[in-house]
């Protein structure tokens, strides 16, 4: 079995994507959906709203536009009750975003130390985590970099959350306007999920290493105040034999992201049986593109 779920946090002008495979089956349980919510509540509407049905694969960024007009604040007070029914389950996440333990080791020390010690070495040990070279012995195209980011612990840090979070029972928007299954990761925008210690952990990766590490190696890329919002997201991919088009998404067409810089990240564990999860990149853009 192949399941990828995926996160994509777009700093309008820069990207970050989480790619997960894995062979998890979400189920409905009495901690999840199926807890017995009063319908008079915020988390109770919003349940018996059901999930909008995500159709097209192109262009679909406004699909299901006016059910999230209608509900999306109705959906963001749901969250907050959810949050506060699950606050003993959260508080053992939050206090894994205060340590950053899902953070890879040699990465951590060395932007530490980088953020303590600003000097030309400190900047140069950060960028020697950061290579030129895929798996398999494969060299990367000019403008692309790969590392270990995140521990082992880590990635089941963030499936884990993302499990709790599907199993909230609360509608969720699509990723963007190509995939249909997956979150929205914000805590402002309706339809997305707004979990505490999911968005905070996105917004360390995106402040302490997407942000930095970005303006390190692409100098002539990010101009003043091109980095400073973000979009992020998840994606569900099956490659299994049993699935179709019309139910899941099995690929993403070619495309380029509206966006200064893209983070990939691999949220497979290594003991896993997965096929896929390869990113394929066209090129490195002229200057002036």
């Amino acid at each position: 079995m192949s399941y990828k779920h995926d996160i994509r946090a777009t700093l309008f002008f820069v990207y970050c994507i989480l790619l997960l495979a894995c062979t998890v089956a979400y189920a409905q349980e009495c901690s999840g959906a199926a807890d017995c919510t009063s319908t008079d509540s915020p988390l109770g509407r919003a349940r018996l709203l059901g999930m909008p049905q995500a159709i097209d694969i192109l262009n679909a960024e406004f699909e299901n536009e006016r059910f999230w007009n209608d509900h999306g604040s109705l959906v963001q007070q749901a969250w907050r009750e959810w949050e506060m029914k699950h606050a003993t389950t959260l508080s053992d996440f939050n206090n894994d975003v205060k340590e950053r333990r899902w953070m890879n080791s040699s990465l951590l020390e060395a932007i530490d130390d980088a953020f303590a010690n600003p000097s030309e070495e400190s900047e140069a040990a950060v960028k020697s985590l950061w290579t030129n070279s895929g798996g398999r012995n494969q060299v990367l195209p000019k403008g692309v970099y790969a590392t270990q980011l995140l521990s082992p612990s880590g990635v089941s840090y963030l499936r884990k959350l993302i499990d709790v979070a599907s199993l909230s029972g609360i509608p969720t928007r699509r990723p963007n306007g190509m995939n249909r299954h997956g979150m929205i990761v914000d805590s402002n925008v309706y339809g997305a999920v707004p979990v505490q210690p999911l968005v905070e952990t996105v917004e360390e990766i995106i402040d302490r290493i997407l942000r930095p590490v970005g303006r390190m190696l692409f100098q002539d890329r990010i101009g003043c105040e091109d980095d400073l919002d973000y979009y992020a997201f998840t994606i569900s991919y099956d490659g299994t034999e049993m699935s179709t088009m019309q139910s899941k998404d099995m690929d993403l067409k070619e495309h380029r992201d509206a966006s200064v810089v893209t983070l990939n990240i691999n949220l497979n564990l290594p003991e896993e049986n997965y096929e896929g999860s390869e990113v394929f990149f066209r090129g490195y853009p002229a200057a002036d593109s």
